[in-house]
């Protein structure tokens, strides 16, 4: 989304990367910058993180690394749900936003509206919000989430990303701290310690 010094990127936009069956995955060629994850496996919903990279601090000497974890499916929709059940809606919007048809999967989760739906749901909704690069509707699913479930990590991660859509810097610097207080992956806590001190730099030379 953006490069060196929050700067327009004038680098290499995109790079894929096919994970080993342990889930392990690499990329040679990242710039600093600010990045969008978009991950995704058979049987599971898509996982967005939206972080920057070295985007003003100076990079470190090591490999950078994470860890994300994704939501199977049979934990949002089990086998038995009601064929009416909204989660369906979640499973639909998922199906048209990888197959690009990014319109579509943006009215699926329109139809959320007003629905009860557990935090899982509501953080799976959130990150196919994000791949379609709604940020509004994106926070709002996570920030339902966060309400349901406040100790959880992931609503939180959403809602920094959902923030650094738009720049939101001091919004998505809370978020990631809470995230890392809530989570126990010492990856993903490097990660997002990383970013805040990232955020920091920028906010601090405004």
């Amino acid at each position: 989304l953006r490069g060196a010094l929050a700067r327009p990127s004038g680098g290499q936009r995109e790079f894929r990367a096919i994970a080993t069956e342990g889930g392990e995955w690499s990329l040679i060629g990242i710039t600093r910058g600010l990045w969008v994850l978009e991950v995704s496996a058979p049987n599971h919903l898509p996982h967005v993180v939206v972080v920057p990279i070295s985007m003003v601090l100076k990079p470190e000497p090591v490999a950078w690394e994470t860890s994300l974890a994704l939501l199977p499916v049979v934990a949002i929709v089990p086998p038995d749900a009601p064929k009416n059940a909204p989660e369906h809606l979640i499973l639909d919007a998922a199906e048209k936003a990888t197959a690009n048809d990014l319109r579509s999967a943006r009215q699926s989760l329109q139809k959320l509206g007003g629905a009860s739906l557990t935090a899982g749901g509501l953080v799976s909704a959130g990150d196919i919000a994000l791949l379609v690069r709604d940020a509004g509707m994106a926070r709002r699913f996570f920030e339902l989430a966060a309400g349901a479930e406040p100790k959880w990590y992931r609503p939180q991660l959403g809602i920094a990303s959902a923030a650094m859509l738009t720049f939101d810097v001091d919004r998505a610097m809370k978020a990631y701290a809470a995230a890392r207080t809530n989570t126990n992956n010492k990856k993903l806590e490097v990660m997002l310690s990383g970013a805040i001190k990232d955020l920091q730099q920028i906010r601090d030379g405004r």
